[in-house]
This record gives C-alpha cells, structure tokens and sequence, in this order.
C-alpha cells in the first residue's frame, strides 16, 4: 500500500501539510537557485543527460568545425535545448513515480515511466537526423 504523500490533507491534494513547506519560491533568485539545483542534481546522478551532454558538446564543436550558418546554429542550439529539458523532465517524471510506488513494481508506474523516456527517444533520434541534415553542406 502506498503511503500518502507529502502534499494535501484529502480534497484536491494541494495543500501543504506541515507549515514549513513550502510550495512556492519567494524570489526569483530562490526559483532560479532551485532550478539550478534540479539541474546539477541530474547532471551528477544521471547517466544519459551527461551523455546528452556529450553529444552536444559534439554538436557544438562541429558547427564551429564546419562554420554552419546562423539559421543552423538556432536549429541547432533549439534542438539541444529541447534533447537536455526533455531529459530533465522525463527524470523528474521517474523520480516522482518512484516515490509514489515506494520502488516497488507497479504497472502503471511502467506505463508512466515507458511513455516518458519514449519522449526522449523520439526527440533524440529526430534531433539527430535534423543534425545530419545541419552537417551535410
């Protein structure tokens, strides 16, 4: 059985519990130090966002390697940018989901964490292909 989560006491479940949650950043420094959290988190404890980010890097030294145009380095840094965000919000996706099933095996939870890393997949393969595409003078 799944205990109940941190957030809401019934009802629609968003209403903290304990008065020291906090749900919202009071600052926008607070949201941005937050996100930088979230992504450092991700780059030291996830294996495929650093390959992500190796394989940018790659991207990145060969559009100065070919010396490709303005409107390719936009496609370019446009496709890198969805490839590493996606990869942080199907991360995210797979952290909540094993809270919520505790890490024990669920069928859903399978379904939800599939369907999310195919996201990934589709956009990685199509980022690659554009990528090709970019490389071919």
């Amino acid at each position: 059985m799944v205990s109940a989560p941190a957030w809401g006491a019934g009802g629609c479940g968003f209403e903290p519990r304990h008065p020291d949650i906090i749900m919202k950043n009071k600052t926008l420094y607070q949201s941005f130090k937050n996100a930088y959290e979230g992504i450092k988190y991700s780059v030291l404890n996830q294996r495929n966002i650093k390959i992500m980010i190796l394989f940018s890097f790659c991207a990145i030294f060969l559009g100065f390697y070919f010396r490709i145009s303005l409107e390719k380095w936009l496609a370019l840094i446009i496709l890198m940018g969805l490839v590493l965000s996606l990869e942080l919000l199907n991360t995210s996706i797979e952290l909540l989901t094993d809270h919520i099933s505790e890490k024990s095996f669920d069928p859903h939870i399978k379904k939800i964490k599939d369907t999310s890393a195919g996201a990934v997949l589709l956009i990685a393969f199509f980022s690659l292909v554009a990528g090709f595409l970019i490389f071919l003078k």
